[in-house]
């Protein structure tokens, strides 16, 4: 088995075994065992039990523009909302447990738990700046800053998502909150 398909069956099998069981519960070994390898194999596939757990929460731009694909491409503000929130709904997959787990890594690290490349960052601004354009979106603050005002949104409820454990639907709830910041119309839906 090549590295990237051994490293990807790890990361499958810990996947399974975080969501069964937890993720504090389960150990480096235990993943072993499950995968049938020793620690050095482990270790030389992945460099730590953290490092899974990142790797579950990284989702690739690839992944992204397919669901783009499949929204009509004149809703600018479906196209900005799914840009925005792809990898939360993604990583709500995972449950209200194992996404705190990920909060608490990239919090202690001072990383940012929701980093947009450049590209994403820009498309999804784009999106915006369409969306004012065509009346869409009626909100006409600058894209920029109000970008940043909707990521930050969501950045507040996914935390406020991991402590209450779930408790509301949480892309419904941005999406709605979303929709009065940007006075989007609702001729849109």
């Amino acid at each position: 088995m090549n590295k990237e398909k051994r490293a990807e069956s790890i990361i499958q099998t810990a996947q399974k075994l975080f969501l069964e069981y937890g993720y504090d519960q389960v150990s480096v070994m235990d993943i072993c065992e499950a995968c049938q390898i020793t620690k050095p194999t482990f270790y030389r596939y992945i460099h730590s039990k953290d490092d899974l757990l990142r790797s579950l929460f990284t989702h690739s731009l690839d992944e992204l523009n397919e669901k783009i694909k499949m929204i009509d491409s004149k809703n600018y503000w479906e196209l900005f909302f799914i840009s925005l929130t792809y990898s939360m709904e993604k990583n709500i997959e995972y449950g209200w447990e194992l996404y705190s787990k990920y909060w608490i890594l990239n919090l202690n690290e001072k990383k940012e738990v929701y980093p947009l490349t450049n590209y994403a960052r820009s498309i999804t601004i784009a999106y915006l700046k369409e969306g004012q354009k065509s009346g869409q979106i009626q909100n006409q603050s600058d894209p920029t800053k109000l970008f940043a005002v909707c990521k930050n949104i969501i950045l507040g409820y996914s935390i406020k998502w991991c402590m209450t454990m779930g408790g509301f639907d949480l892309i419904k709830t941005c999406r709605k909150d979303l929709h009065q910041v940007l006075n989007v119309q609702k001729k849109v839906f």
